[in-house]
């Protein structure tokens, strides 16, 4: 099969993103975890509740329990007929004329409604004396108030937090449904790449970006597997992604995809499999591609890191959560204010590097421009805290505009 060398198919980023989560299949397999283990992972059915919390009635507040109706005047001054604690029912009730001392979380005896914290009374060795009428079913928490029997608790779809985890556990539950992580290996090609630890030979770089997807990946809850490194070569580079085939359920590839004559990864896709799109117009991140070889998705990102990165959060991030089963799977946005002035060319989206800093109640975007001066021993690079999106249609945003920003 002979190799179009023309210029692949460039797409919007809104067509490049739809034809990734089209594309990347989501991984419909669940397996039964036990709650901790589910920390993480993304919840394959809805937890229901089978009872109610608090079981019935109980005290939100350390007090007095009584029956508010009772007390018709004060001050009025009432017996202490017992003591209520968390984790035990009190049999009897204090009738009209007395109370009962109860703790937080203990069942509110028979015949009481309310309860009046410990402060609002006058104590005495077995009484009290009340000088303000009490609100009816003041500091009780009723049944059903945290989570109602057939309450939907956690929605599957959901990315499980450690909140999750204790609503389960407070429903007794050992464990929980989740999807099968999904296995994303990433590859990267490159001649010049050298690896890390080791010394640099002329006109080498450290491979950063596999520690980078390795962190990206795992930060999603997914398995990260390392595929290697390859040299630009047309054969390593079908070897290697043969390998891969069987073990991952996506790959990642960074390297080799711009149009220089010793960029074989889309070639390779093209030869051996499918190239859905070859690029998207995008800056940074142009190269970006897409394709299957052997039945696995292929993403190609582009070997420069920041435009990786980029690609990775703007584009890719979204079709990886999808299929690992994860909703809402859109990338989030901050409405920010922009700390600068930006100019575009316009015609194809632009994504800045920027830093957030809250002042008050905004967030205020600060763009991370190159700096070509010398700069001073102890000078600190900025923070790249996402990238500000120009849609296109924008050749000049002044400073104190509000921006889109994806954050990291």
């Amino acid at each position: 099969m002979g190799l179009d060398t023309a210029r692949p198919r460039s797409l919007s980023v809104d067509d490049g993103r739809r034809a990734l989560l089209a594309g990347i299949a989501r991984m419909a397999k669940s397996e039964r975890v036990e709650l901790k283990a589910a920390l993480g992972r993304v919840l394959a059915a809805p937890v229901i509740s089978a009872i109610d919390i608090p079981a019935v009635p109980t005290a939100a507040m350390d007090g007095y329990a009584l029956l508010a109706a009772a007390i018709e005047r004060v001050p009025v001054t009432l017996a202490i007929a017992g003591t209520a604690f968390a984790g035990g029912p009190h049999a009897t009730g204090p009738g009209l004329s007395a109370c009962i001392r109860i703790m937080t979380g203990a069942p509110l005896p028979p015949e009481t409604d309310t309860v009046v914290m410990q402060e609002d009374v006058q104590r005495s060795a077995d009484a009290i004396t009340l000088t303000s009428l009490p609100a009816p079913g003041a500091h009780v928490r009723l049944t059903g108030e945290d989570i109602a029997l057939a309450d939907h608790v956690v929605a599957a779809g959901r990315r499980l937090t450690p909140v999750d985890i204790a609503r389960a556990a407070m429903l007794g539950l050992t464990h929980l449904e989740v999807y099968r992580q999904l296995k994303v290996g990433f590859l990267s090609s490159g001649d010049e790449l050298a690896l890390v630890g080791g010394a640099l030979g002329p006109g080498e770089v450290y491979d950063s970006n596999r520690y980078f997807l390795h962190c990206a990946i795992a930060s999603l809850g997914m398995q990260p597997v390392d595929c290697g490194r390859v040299d630009d070569d047309r054969d390593a580079i079908t070897a290697a992604l043969k390998a891969a085939a069987p073990e991952v359920d996506v790959l990642l590839t960074t390297g080799g995809t711009s149009m220089g004559d010793r960029d074989h990864m889309k070639g390779v896709l093209q030869e051996g499999g499918t190239l859905i799109f070859g690029e998207v117009a995008m800056k940074p991140g142009r190269p970006l591609g897409f394709g299957h070889y052997a039945g696995m998705p292929v993403v190609t990102l582009p070997g420069t890191p920041a435009a990786m990165m980029a690609a990775f959060y703007v584009m890719l991030r979204d079709a990886l959560m999808h299929a690992s089963g994860e909703s809402p799977h859109r990338v989030a946005r901050i409405r920010a204010r922009l700390g600068g002035t930006l100019t575009a060319k316009g015609g194809r989206h632009e994504f800045i590097q920027t830093s957030l800093v809250l002042r008050r109640d905004e967030a205020i975007a600060q763009p991370i421009r190159r700096r070509f001066h010398r700069r001073e021993s102890d000078a600190l690079l900025p923070t790249l805290d996402g990238w500000i999106e120009l849609d296109g249609t924008q050749t000049r945003i002044n400073s104190g505009d509000t921006v889109d920003v994806i954050p990291l």
